[in-house]
């Protein structure tokens, strides 16, 4: 990539990147509504977007969340969105991303990081695994 690209806090002013990001991953989702999570995440630590971006554009987003754990000590920090647009996949923007989590991961006592991702995202589920990740669960959800 001939642009350099920072990791940082998600703005508000990223909404309408991160809402077109986010629709790349198939879920569109209004700007007001992006613009509210952002706002409402970055209340906490805990909880964080993260965007790479270079100086004229978003091209990355991803959001974590610290949670403690009540069978052993520490917290985990759980990757619930991860997104490099289509034509910055494979320059290294998602490692780049995954990085910086572990970091504020490795800051927040977290012993272990998770990230979870749909079964036809195989793409996905090679970086992952590229970058040091295992499948060692099934994730059962049920709507409410």
């Amino acid at each position: 990539m001939e642009a350099e690209v920072v990791i940082r806090s998600a703005q508000d002013s990223d909404a309408p990147a991160i809402a077109s990001l986010l629709a790349e991953l198939g879920y569109p989702n209004s700007l007001g509504f992006v613009s509210h999570k952002i706002q409402q995440l970055s209340q906490d630590v805990k909880d964080q977007i993260l965007v790479a971006a270079t100086r004229s554009e978003v091209v990355g987003v991803l959001s974590l969340h610290v949670l403690p754990l009540l069978h052993e000590e520490g917290n985990l920090c759980r990757v619930t969105a991860l997104v490099v647009t289509g034509q910055c996949r494979g320059k290294g923007i998602g490692r780049k991303l995954m990085a910086h989590a572990e970091t504020v991961a490795k800051a927040n006592e977290c012993v272990r990081m998770e990230i979870t991702s749909a079964d036809d995202r195989r793409e996905a589920h090679g970086f992952y695994q590229r970058i040091g990740y295992e499948e060692v669960s099934r994730r059962f959800v049920k709507s409410t």
